[in-house]
């Protein structure tokens, strides 16, 4: 039974997104619903059980709508905040009833004790226009959020190419804090030679394609992310071939192109991130690097 309701209002989603493509004139109640939280609310579930993930026409019909979706937010400037907002909404539920049923402070702030003051204020900008009014219990549901779809991915999702297509999307530059995408490749990170599908093994130029569109981005990647990528590379957790390998030398490379337009401490920093590199590795950013800048 819940197969046959999950399965029915995905195929509503589908059809409520084809409605809206083929009319822009119409009145779809769907066009109301922006498109951060969409991708908020579809990212919801994979934290159904595997029973469900496992059913092909369930699979079937979420990568339809990934693919409707995923290329559209890439180019939504408001999609952050959109997303952020979405999942504070979604979670204030969750957060009322641990503090009704927590009234022990010194517990309130264990809880919250590794969340990011920087992520925080930058959180409260997005939200706020400036106003760092982001409380602690906020952030954490930001990260909370992120943290169990990585554990999910780790535990069963690795297997479903619809789920790698969605953990992906943390790792685009402007969707979220650069302290949370940290979080989510330090998870990650044995198993970043499995983020990448079928087709992109058979085909370089779709696996480009796809890196491309998660580093289509006006933000850049801040130092930390920066750094927790070469040390990846550093290791065989991050492979030879592959999307993350491609993504990580792609987003080194564009820094290495930064830095070599402003100098300073930026290229002092990419010199310390480059010379523990494999040979072969710091070689390839380096050719594409040269390859843009000629």
């Amino acid at each position: 039974e819940v197969v046959t309701i999950v399965d029915a209002t995905l195929q509503l989603l589908i059809d409520l997104e084809e409605t809206t493509s083929a009319d822009q004139n119409n009145n779809n109640p769907f066009d109301d619903v922006n498109m951060g939280s969409k991708i908020y609310y579809l990212l919801n579930i994979f934290l159904c059980p595997e029973s469900l993930l496992c059913k092909e026409e369930i699979r079937k019909k979420i990568s339809i709508l990934w693919e409707k979706c995923l290329n559209r937010v890439v180019n939504d400037d408001n999609a952050t905040a959109d997303f952020v907002s979405a999942c504070l909404e979604h979670s204030q539920i969750r957060i009322d009833k641990i503090r009704s049923n927590n009234n022990d402070n010194d517990d309130d702030d264990d809880i919250n004790d590794h969340i990011d003051p920087k992520d925080e204020k930058l959180l409260a900008t997005i939200l706020n226009g400036g106003a760092d009014s982001s409380s602690k219990a906020s952030s954490q549901a930001i990260q909370q959020f992120v943290s169990d779809l990585c554990d999910a991915y780790q535990e069963y999702g690795a297997q479903y190419e619809e789920f790698t297509e969605g953990i992906r999307l943390f790792l685009m530059p402007h969707l979220l804090p650069s302290g949370i995408r940290c979080e989510v490749l330090r998870q990650l990170r044995p198993f970043a030679h499995l983020l990448v599908l079928e087709k992109e093994k058979e085909n370089h130029s779709v696996l480009k394609s796809a890196v491309e569109m998660v580093l289509l981005a006006r933000r850049r990647d801040s130092s930390q992310v920066l750094d927790l990528l070469a040390d990846i590379l550093r290791t065989k957790q991050g492979g030879k071939e592959g999307f993350f390998f491609v993504y990580a030398v792609s987003a080194l490379s564009q820094a290495l192109i930064d830095g070599q337009q402003k100098r300073g401490a930026i290229m002092e920093g990419m010199k310390r991130r480059l010379l523990p590199l494999p040979q072969s590795t710091g070689r390839i950013i380096l050719e594409t690097t040269s390859r843009v800048l000629s």
